[in-house]
């Protein structure tokens, strides 16, 4: 599996990576996400802090 950085990066490996974190500017919100997470999607990761219940809500400002 590999992760692409930045438009002409080289792609990084699952084995280079602890966690993803990204920031929800309107939101004022973090999500440290563990690599493995991401690992097991077929799409899109959809992070909202306004939505209950929602699959990352464990990773928010964890």
């Amino acid at each position: 599996m590999q992760f692409q950085g930045s438009y002409g990066t080289l792609p990084y490996r699952a084995d280079q990576l602890d966690f993803f974190a990204a920031y929800v500017i309107p939101m004022d919100v973090w999500y440290i996400i563990p690599v493995n997470v991401p690992l097991r999607l077929t799409g899109t990761l959809l992070l909202n802090p306004r939505m209950k219940g929602q699959r990352y809500q464990r990773y928010i400002e964890a």
